[in-house]
């Protein structure tokens, strides 16, 4: 029942609520303006909990107990939110404190911390962040690296040579990719495909020059910002469980049994998978139906595949819906952190942290 109607039922019938404009519009401003104040509450009410509250209301809530946020470091609200139980709850001068707020910043397991001495406490932060965090699935960030052969200024061809003999390119996989070395970058409109001698196709505007032959290159496709990212937007969560197609397929075509390389890591199941994820030519999601053996999957016959694709792509497990990773910084996304800014925050919290008389030493990893 509508708020309106609900309101029509406490009002006398002398008064004709139902038909009597200037009542109903009466009581159709009191239903507008509870809706209003029902709506400020529930927004009001978010700012009152640590776990809810949002930039300022946030900052006068850890203010509270003792908590503040620096301002000389942009830090998000999620992971402020997530140092305040941690700096206002957890005892004094304990390791396992320390060692929360390090895995705050930097993954659950990528640092160290450790009395060595009484009242001594040592501190190993990686140069870093490594790619063991993860969101069921590797960590895979996709760029190429490698040397220039050769620049063509009149064409604006440029030819290159990989230095990882197993990432072949293939044709235009690179469309709007940016090539780069240093601060200098062009994009690049088109490639071909294989390991040595690829050509990078230019548009003509792009000033080459400033490029050198025997120079290191490095290519960041755009469009996604690693293969295994977690993507929040997306419609599935990507598994590490993968193999490889043994076969080449064709658009247009349709297939009962995928025939696979070592498909072990598959569950024998009814699920999804996802083909050649990240590139120009990811097809899926594909349901499967069983893994009858190491090298073949059954594959729903209905499915069209959209695009030519060659033996040896990966094909990855994949879970729908899209699975929200936990934020104890045991399943944290992979993210891009400015290391230095990281550790030097970090440090300023252990500091605050600690009592007088405890020594903190930092040692950076190489």
């Amino acid at each position: 029942m509508a708020k309106i109607d609900n309101m029509v039922r406490f009002v006398p019938d002398v008064l004709r609520p139902s038909i009597n404009p200037n009542i109903r519009a009466l009581l159709m401003a009191w239903a507008d303006g509870d809706d209003n104040v029902v709506a400020q509450i529930a927004a009001a009410k978010d700012q009152l909990f640590i776990q809810t509250a949002v930039s300022s209301f946030l900052d006068s809530l850890s203010s509270n107990v003792g908590v503040f946020r620096d301002p000389t470091f942009n830090l998000a609200d999620d992971t402020f939110r997530n140092l305040v139980p941690v700096l206002s709850y957890s005892p004094k001068q304990v390791k396992d404190t320390i060692v929360q707020v390090l895995d705050i910043f930097f993954g659950a397991g990528n640092t160290i911390c450790r009395e060595i001495n009484p009242n001594e406490i040592v501190v190993v932060i990686p140069p870093t962040i490594p790619g063991s965090r993860k969101l069921k699935g590797s960590f895979h960030l996709t760029s190429y690296n490698g040397a220039i052969d050769s620049i063509d200024t009149v064409l604006n061809i440029i030819i290159v040579d990989l230095y990882d003999s197993t990432q072949s390119l293939q044709v235009n996989e690179l469309q709007s990719a940016i090539f780069g070395r240093n601060n200098d970058s062009v994009t690049i409109l088109s490639n071909g495909g294989g390991t040595t001698g690829v050509e990078l196709q230019f548009a003509s505007t792009a000033d080459l020059t400033i490029f050198t032959a025997g120079n290191e290159f490095n290519i960041a496709p755009i469009g996604y910002q690693g293969s295994f990212i977690a993507d929040p937007n997306a419609a599935f969560t990507l598994r590490n469980l993968r193999g490889k197609v043994a076969q080449s397929i064709t658009a247009g075509q349709s297939l009962l049994v995928l025939q696979m390389t070592d498909a072990l890591s598959i569950p024998n199941d009814i699920g999804n998978v996802i083909m050649n994820f990240g590139k120009n030519t990811e097809e899926g999601p594909i349901s499967y139906f069983s893994r009858p053996n190491d090298t073949s999957l059954f594959i729903d016959p209905s499915y069209v595949f959209q695009n030519d694709h060659s033996s040896g792509e990966p094909v990855n497990l994949i879970e729908i819906p899209y699975v929200d990773p936990n934020v104890d910084g045991t399943d944290y996304s992979i993210y891009l952190s400015d290391v230095t800014s990281s550790v030097l925050l970090a440090q300023n919290i252990i500091e605050s942290i600690v009592a007088a008389g405890v020594v903190i030493r930092i040692i950076f990893t190489s």
